[in-house]
């Protein structure tokens, strides 16, 4: 995909609920979300104190600076999180072709006293492909409500880190394959969604 923005090692995310602006550091907005459909979300104090989380359908636009659209994001509705497992939220390309999504997936590691095998530790979100096939994981803190301030990691499914988030500021670390740097790009937007925003 030819944009600026999907090019740029380093963009700073500013964001009003479901709305958020994309720039380059000390640069002009590359690119805005635009909520369509499901409303633009909660607010801060919302997601902190509200016991529920909003599971519904949304549809969200990514928007170059001249309002070209760039992908869309959208998630079925679901029930409550209690019960069923995460509904998926979709990234799609303009056309529609499923680029990936952010689901959580269960992280299998080394630990809980075991060295030797592999021992489910915790489910952890991911970026994953069209297919399932997990791209990237994100680990960060572990706070309610996924606040987009907060500092986040990802790492490709070998260890090697290729992202950190912090303080609205995405550093992508290695040239990454399309669509893992479109999913990385748009995963700000995902997380906030995901944590009720």
């Amino acid at each position: 995909m030819d944009s600026e923005l999907f090019e740029r090692p380093v963009l700073q995310y500013w964001n009003f609920r479901r709305s958020f602006r994309i720039t380059a550091p000390r640069g002009g907005v590359l690119a805005r979300t635009v909520p369509v459909a499901g409303g633009r979300g909660r607010g801060l104090l919302a997601m902190r104190y509200s016991s529920s989380t909003d599971v519904g359908a949304l549809l969200v636009e990514m928007r170059d600076a001249k309002g070209g659209l760039l992908l869309t994001v959208d998630r079925a509705a679901g029930e409550n999180r209690r019960n069923l497992p995460e509904q998926p939220i979709l990234v799609r390309a303009p056309d529609g072709t499923v680029l990936g999504c952010l689901a959580l997936k269960d992280h299998v590691g080394r630990g809980n006293g075991n060295p030797v095998g592999p021992t489910p530790l915790s489910r952890r979100e991911c970026l994953l492909d069209e297919r399932g096939t997990v791209l990237a994981m994100i680990v960060g803190e572990a706070v309610r409500p996924a606040d987009v301030s907060r500092y986040r990691d990802y790492f490709a499914p070998d260890g090697r880190q290729i992202g950190h988030y912090e303080s609205g500021v995405l550093r992508i670390d290695r040239r990454l394959p399309w669509p893992l740097r479109a999913l990385v790009v748009v995963s700000p937007l995902l997380l906030h969604i995901r944590s009720g925003g």
